[in-house]
């Protein structure tokens, strides 16, 4: 996984939060929430602070207004949240400014540069997790007919839901093979993704249900992760089920959300 482009990412995703909360705190009432009670009662204030030719800070009443009560208390929120972000950035700009690659390519760069012929080296004794992925050519020698699709790498796919899966795995870095045979004599299904977790080489089955509004389709794949569980491939394992329907297509977070759980 390229680790740089994800730390990358979620600084852009936190500073794209930051911006979007000090563009509502500007719509927000100016001044601030003050609670107090009285005899069990409780009772709210806007404090309006000294400003201009306003030389002291002014109180009034709003435990009746309920709707600037909850304002104050959303500005109170997107005030504190701000300031946790603002910590949360200074934090990445440092990682970002001291962060360096551990993958074998990068920390062995200068030492490659004059002994090319060596790379093979750095993985002695290491299963080459991109070979493997790339030496892989998938048969499609059954169902041709619904190969409707095809990915940035010319490969034929099913649907667009295993589509937008490689191009995730593939934006993590992660190695998978697509319609591989799992290699064992009594299985005949053929998995949509077969991956090599890198953080411990486990081998993952990803099967993506492209359409679970079609019952016919839903009653075999119900058949097929059945069978697969017979043989020791089942959920909260090493198989990852994911799904789309006809009306409203797929969800890209949720696919971030499964490789993020599982995967890294």
């Amino acid at each position: 996984m390229n680790y740089l482009l994800e730390i990358r990412r979620i600084r852009e995703e936190l500073a794209e939060r930051k911006a979007l909360l000090e563009r509502e705190l500007s719509q927000l009432p100016s001044g601030e929430l003050f609670c107090y009670k009285v005899e069990g009662t409780e009772y709210y204030s806007e404090r309006i602070p000294a400003k201009g030719n306003r030389k002291k800070e002014s109180r009034r009443g709003i435990t009746k207004d309920r709707e600037k009560v909850y304002k104050l208390v959303r500005k109170q929120y997107a005030k504190r949240a701000i300031a946790v972000l603002e910590k949360d950035l200074k934090a990445f700009d440092t990682l970002l400014r001291w962060y360096k690659p551990a993958d074998e390519n990068s920390v062995m760069e200068d030492f490659l540069k004059k002994h090319p012929e060596l790379t093979n080296g750095i993985y002695y004794g290491q299963m080459n997790y991109k070979e493997w992925a790339e030496q892989f050519e998938a048969k499609n020698d059954f169902y041709t007919d619904s190969l409707k699709s095809t990915a940035a790498d010319g490969t034929k796919r099913r649907s667009l839901g295993e589509i937008i899966i490689g191009s995730r795995l593939e934006f993590y870095g992660i190695p998978y093979r697509f319609e591989a045979e799992i290699d064992h004599p009594d299985i005949s299904y053929v998995p949509d993704f077969t991956i090599i977790r890198p953080r411990d080489g486990k081998v993952i089955y990803w099967e993506h249900l492209g359409d679970v509004n079609d019952q016919d389709y839903l009653e075999g794949s119900k058949h097929k992760l059945d069978y697969y569980e017979r043989y020791g491939i089942v959920p909260w394992d090493n198989l990852i089920i994911s799904f789309s329907q006809s009306d409203y297509g797929i969800n890209e977070k949720l696919i971030d959300g499964l490789i993020h759980g599982w995967l890294l």
